[in-house]
């Protein structure tokens, strides 16, 4: 597992989902045959689960068996390489799922907060991005309200909260808020005949 630069490893499959669980990687590199939990199992839990649905994942595996990677695209694995592996060929695949990645973030947030396009990304996905954005939107006016309040609702923590959204959106939690009230102060001075004072206090 690889989060900001520093490497995790983890033994067993238990241990690789509680450390994902934990600190949300940039990108994880999964072997099919680990002790108890398999690599299949492994990836199939974590792309179901809304906390770590977007991480990219790369299975390795030493048989050379069609059904085992077809398994592993119906687990939504990123990439399927076989063992032994070449280093150069796993490189250059990590470098395109991340760089993927950008580009779908790019893509959801080029006019963000007011279109939404997701469409592009996984089920799960555009379900958290939805529901966080659902929630910020609802407490503009909350001048209390902060990143705690968000993870609270969307039971997780404040960490793995902004973990989630760097990754997907590539902005701050507390710069995101930001950027949704001025441009809700924005919309309403442009289309509604409301003084300052009632704007300032809208957002």
């Amino acid at each position: 597992m690889k989060s900001n630069s520093v490497s995790t490893r983890a033994a067993t499959g238990n241990a690789g989902l509680n450390a994902a669980y934990e600190i949300i990687p940039d990108v994880i590199i999964c072997d099919v045959a680990l002790p108890g939990t398999d690599g299949l199992t492994v990836t199939n839990k974590l792309k179901s689960d809304i906390l770590t649905s977007h991480i990219p994942i790369i299975l390795l595996s030493s048989r050379e068996d069609v059904h085992q990677r077809i398994e592993g695209m119906r687990n939504r694995a990123d990439a399927f390489i076989g063992k032994p592996f070449n280093l150069t060929h796993l490189e250059e695949t990590l470098n395109s799922l991340l760089a993927n990645r950008d580009i779908l973030r790019a893509h959801y947030t080029s006019k963000l907060p007011v279109e939404r396009r997701a469409n592009a990304m996984q089920k799960t996905d555009r379900k958290f991005i939805n529901e966080f954005t659902a929630i910020v939107e609802n407490n503009i006016s909350n001048e209390h309200f902060g990143p705690e309040d968000i993870a609270q609702d969307m039971h997780m923590s404040r960490m793995q909260l902004y973990r989630k959204i760097k990754s997907l959106m590539g902005y701050n939690v507390n710069d995101y808020i930001l950027t949704v009230r001025l441009q809700k102060a924005k919309f309403l001075l442009l289309n509604e005949t409301t003084s300052i004072s009632d704007v300032a206090f809208k957002t």
